[in-house]
């Protein structure tokens, strides 16, 4: 995806302000962070103001609130739903940790399995109820510890249906753009498979 990065500013009292002019009206992704690792991404659009606030400078994205643009709401609440989600699994994670019993490691991991579906279920819904909004991109590819809660090809069919809704409303967007290419990869490699299959019956 492409972003643009929003993260030097002069700091006075703890305040800070940025400004950007797009070059067109289309919604972008914009990263805003104290560093490499520190950041959140919102998206905006010319002409958008948007407040944060951030209760901790240390952990931005699990720690902040926005006023303002509607899709900078929607990507203020994946970040908080993640947050909870990440919450919940590292309890899990310890008391993994701290028991030595394999039924309570039976039970850790199906709870933190039932857990990872209610998020999954979240992301489809949110991803159904907001089709005009590139945010539905980020739901889709979000991750925790490296993996997503969506896999390209087993949901090729959500990742089109997202491409679809995004393109009537934005067909040169660079995201959409980006996905159209994503999609056009993996149903390349797709067809590779099957056709290695159909060389390679064995």
């Amino acid at each position: 995806m492409e972003y643009v990065g929003l993260s030097n500013s002069t700091i006075d009292n703890g305040a800070f302000a940025l400004t950007c002019q797009p070059d067109d009206a289309e919604p972008q992704f914009y990263r805003i962070g104290f560093g490499g690792q520190n950041t959140i991404t919102t998206v905006a659009r010319r002409g958008e103001e948007l407040t944060f606030t951030f209760n901790n400078p240390d952990t931005l994205c699990r720690n902040y609130t926005v006023k303002g643009g509607e899709d900078a709401q929607l990507m203020w609440e994946l970040d908080q739903r993640l947050s909870r989600f990440i919450d919940s699994a590292e309890h899990l994670t310890l008391w993994y940790e701290y028991s030595d019993d394999d039924s309570s490691h039976v039970l850790i991991n199906n709870a933190y399995t039932l857990i990872k579906g209610h998020h999954r279920d979240f992301l489809m819904n949110f991803i159904a109820q907001n089709p005009r909004s590139i945010a539905t991109i980020t739901a889709f590819y979000q991750q925790y510890q490296n993996g997503t809660f969506f896999d390209e090809v087993t949901d090729l069919e959500v990742l089109e249906k997202i491409y679809q809704n995004l393109a009537k409303e934005y067909p040169r967007n660079g995201n959409v753009c980006w996905l159209a290419k994503r999609l056009a990869f993996i149903h390349e490699n797709i067809n590779n498979q099957q056709n290695n299959k159909k060389d390679n019956p064995l």
